[in-house]
């Protein structure tokens, strides 16, 4: 696994993308588990909409689209 990178610029530290995704996904996860399924929703169209069409987003999408009862569209999009 790559090493965090850190840049500082202009006094603001900017982190490297993949970790921005990583801890990212890892929050909308535990939005799902307590089943905060609207913020975790946000929370992965702001990831795609930042970082594009990652199968790991597109999985969880579809995962939170089935949570929230759409299990039709989830299955839609879901990437095994």
């Amino acid at each position: 696994m790559p090493e965090s990178i850190q840049i500082q610029t202009n006094g603001a530290t900017v982190r490297n993308p993949e970790e921005v995704l990583r801890d990212g996904l890892a929050r909308a996860i535990q939005h799902q588990e307590a089943r905060r399924l609207t913020e975790a929703g946000a929370l992965l169209d702001r990831l795609a909409a930042e970082f594009g069409d990652k199968p790991v987003l597109t999985h969880y999408r579809g995962l939170n689209a089935m949570l929230e009862g759409d299990t039709e569209g989830g299955l839609a999009t879901v990437v095994c």
